[in-house]
């Protein structure tokens, strides 16, 4: 008798397009409006849970959710201070972290969670299909994409963490061959395509995801196996180094990082930290609210902080700061504790890549929670739909 198939609701479907667009959804804020289109597929998707699947959502306030709920609650109280309370921004972060206190505690169904993992591949594919039709290889800069409007590069390259996660991990437990080679393959090119985008603060972050993944499958290497793809990935970073263009190259040497200050990055933290330390004892303890680095009258000019750690500091204070390590801290026990470990490097990604982006702000951090809390008991690669050597049962009626 062939067995039943597991339901996909029909808010599960409009999350995996959430996914599947997620990578370059800043890019497709002027395609309907001057939102994201994919904030209107969260809304849809969230809408349509609430109404329509309330009774999968299981609430359990356990250590993590008590933690984060004090977090997004200071994060609220924060918003009021200093009058920036109703920026798209602070409305935007709000909704996220609702919509994620929310589907984190959904059931989602195996089936359900097979297609999400397949949506973050295919969503990787096509951000580096547009990427790699959109290089000019006679250029001498980085690309600059616009799609509606122009997508900032290194928020691009960050969105792959995700990806870089499942593809990584996909790499080293598929039992496939063709599989692996895949894997192998689409990281090569997901690294490519941030070497053309010019990001490299986010090429660490995910170098950092390939590396914790492969660590945490250390009790299971085949070292033979690591010795032949050690050279084959030695080998293809030499030949690399041969064929990009020399723009590149000298982008990402150590010495040119080491001139430009982090593209300006050092004057940017010098700036706002010396706005912080000649601020009143309140602001040292509660910040100066949150949406301050984004006010064009502060004295860094609007220009964003590059690192979620100082953000933290400037917009919530002691107190904020604080509590971010906090709900850090349980989300990578969370992950250590997890039946798939390699949700660590998922966060190791993102605490990377937010030392030199603005991280917090965005669609990144709710699902990188979202993602840990729904992979955390589910294995986090990908293989096939129905595996070789294995027949449905058909039934004898």
């Amino acid at each position: 008798m062939e067995r039943k198939k597991e339901p996909i609701i029909l808010p599960a479907l409009l999350f995996s397009v959430y996914l599947l667009l997620f990578p370059i959804d800043s890019a497709l804020g002027e395609l309907i409006g001057t939102i994201s289109i994919n904030n209107y597929i969260a809304i849809a998707s969230l809408a349509l849970t609430v109404v329509f699947a309330i009774k999968r959502i299981m609430f359990k306030f356990d250590n993590f959710t008590i933690i984060y709920l004090v977090y997004v609650i200071y994060q609220f109280l924060i918003m009021t201070n200093g009058g920036y309370f109703f920026t798209n921004r602070n409305i935007i972060f709000l909704f996220y972290n609702f919509m994620t206190i929310i589907f984190i505690h959904v059931k989602w169904t195996d089936r359900e969670l097979k297609l999400f993992r397949y949506m973050i591949v295919i969503s990787v594919i096509i951000a580096c299909i547009i990427i790699i039709t959109n290089v000019k290889f006679n250029s001498s800069g980085r690309l600059y994409l616009a799609l509606g409007r122009n997508i900032d590069q290194n928020y691009l390259s960050a969105n792959m963490i995700f990806g870089t996660a499942l593809i990584s991990n996909s790499l080293f437990k598929s039992k496939y061959k063709h599989t692996k080679f895949f894997s192998f393959v689409l990281l090569v090119w997901i690294m490519l395509c941030i070497f053309y985008l010019g990001s490299r603060g986010s090429l660490i972050g995910n170098l950092v995801i390939v590396a914790t993944v492969y660590l945490l499958n250390r009790e299971n290497r085949d070292i033979k196996k690591d010795i032949i793809m050690f050279f084959i990935a030695a080998i293809a970073v030499v030949i690399a180094y041969m064929l990009l263009p020399e723009w590149i190259i000298e982008r990402f040497s150590i010495a040119n990082m080491i001139e430009s200050g982090g593209s300006g990055r050092i004057q940017v933290w010098s700036d706002y930290l010396y706005i912080y330390f000649n601020g009143s004892l309140s602001n040292a303890l509660f910040g100066f609210g949150r949406g301050y680095v984004y006010d064009t009258s502060s004295m860094v000019n609007g220009k964003c902080t590059h690192n979620i750690f100082l953000k933290s500091l400037i917009e919530g204070g002691i107190i904020g700061l604080i509590l971010n390590l906090i709900f850090i801290y349980q989300l990578l026990n969370t992950a250590r504790k997890a039946k798939t470990k390699e949700m660590i490097a998922v966060v190791m990604g993102y605490l990377v890549c937010g030392i030199f982006l603005d991280l917090d702000d965005y669609r990144i951090f709710p699902l990188m929670i979202m993602i840990i809390m729904m992979f955390k008991d589910n294995d986090y690669y990908f293989d096939y739909f129905i595996r070789p050597g294995k027949r449905r049962i058909k039934s004898s009626n």
